[in-house]
């Protein structure tokens, strides 16, 4: 019986840690080395390696073969959705849509703890173009996508707000007082615009996509090169953006997802 006990309570301790490095690679927009989330949730690197090879064999982390760095896997993202394959496949002609009017990538993206993740894209027809890459989580106070998800989502506004907002570009914001007001204004339009704050030259405008109790869960973008169309020409497009995002949350919710 003792045995037993010792068994489950070992396996309950395992679990314990699998989930803090989750936690600690999720709270790393860039990717983390096993080194870093092994000090971050006290383990020693052999038995954190051990950890992260069975969560990355199963598909809830990804190891990136060139930085060595993790980020969440594909099955994570599914299970935290609760179904990012179907969110997908009913969301694609709604890009498309925004690609058709606007002439510029626009993309699906889902909030996944503290970061957003892109789980689909439609790419503009230009050899030069904006792209965010899949599966790959970014953070929530660079961008238009990050900041509309934090405006419509109470509890993600809270927990950004209340720590460190890391500067990734000329623009990035890094006061909560300023980024506060920003998502105010964010509510009261039902869109955010960005322009460098997380690549230089890059802008974007973002809508959310909203669930059955009003939070968003995801959102949808249309991204440009700003030496092409800056900021104030894809503002042009607000309502289109802003209706398809308002259609996409009543398909998505009346699908049950």
């Amino acid at each position: 019986m003792r045995t037993m006990q010792l068994e489950s309570r070992a396996g309950s301790m395992t679990v314990d840690k699998a989930i803090d490095l989750l936690e600690e690679i999720a709270a790393a927009p860039e990717g983390a080395r096993n080194l870093d989330v092994a000090r971050g949730v006290g383990l020693d690197k052999s038995t954190s390696h051990r950890l992260l090879s069975t969560l990355e064999r199963r598909g809830f982390v990804h190891r990136d073969p060139h930085t060595k760095r993790f980020v969440l896997g594909p099955r994570l993202l599914q299970l935290a959705t609760g179904s990012a394959i179907s969110s997908t496949l009913l969301a694609r002609p709604f890009l498309y849509e925004l690609v058709a009017s606007t002439g510029e990538s626009a993309s699906l993206s889902l909030l996944v703890d503290r970061t957003y993740v892109c789980v689909d894209a439609v790419q503009a027809p230009h050899e030069i173009r904006f792209a965010l890459d899949l599966g790959r989580p970014y953070p929530l106070n660079a961008g238009a996508t990050g900041k509309v998800l934090l405006a419509f989502n109470a509890r993600a506004e809270q927990r950004m707000l209340a720590g460190e907002l890391p500067k990734y570009a000329p623009n990035t914001i890094v006061s909560p007082d300023e980024l506060a007001a920003q998502l105010d204004e964010i509510r009261r339009t039902g869109v955010a615009g960005s322009e460098g704050e997380r690549v230089a030259g890059g802008c974007s405008i973002a809508a959310p996509v909203t669930g059955s109790d009003g939070q968003a869960v995801a959102a949808i973008a249309v991204s440009s090169v700003g030496a092409r169309l800056d900021l104030p020409a894809l503002r042009k497009h607000v309502g289109r953006i802003r209706t398809l995002a308002a259609e996409l949350s009543e398909v998505l919710t009346s699908s049950g997802n």
